[in-house]
């Protein structure tokens, strides 16, 4: 099992990619934006699950509710082109957690939330 958590493994990719060098190199260059893209949506998103439950990742406390079950992968279309993240899923909470970071649309317009 896999316990890493996708911000992480986004920094490790920023740190080496820094660590290689982008000065010169357009498409590292590019690859650094999408990465930084993807990490500050990514711990956007891991903020909200974690206000969600009511605790942060791993955290065991009384007054918690759900549970993280594993993530999904989310694409994300941008100006730069489509980029992907790590969607948390939860489990056994009251109501279904729906990001305002990145909603799912299908499930925003089933309940009748969604606002042009």
């Amino acid at each position: 099992m896999d316990r890493i958590a996708p911000s992480a493994r986004l920094e490790a990719q920023i740190a080496e990619l820094l660590r290689q060098g982008v000065a010169d190199d357009r498409e590292r260059l590019a690859e650094l934006g999408r990465l930084g893209a993807r990490l500050v949506l990514q711990r956007a998103v891991d903020e909200e699950v974690a206000e969600f439950l009511g605790r942060a990742r791993y955290q065991r406390t009384p007054t918690a509710t759900g549970s993280r079950n594993g993530i999904r992968p989310k694409p994300i279309q941008t100006a730069e082109g489509e980029i992907r993240i790590g969607m948390p899923q939860v489990r056994n909470t009251a109501e279904r957690f729906i990001s305002r970071v990145i909603p799912d649309t299908k499930a925003v317009i089933a309940r009748g939330h969604w606002r042009r």
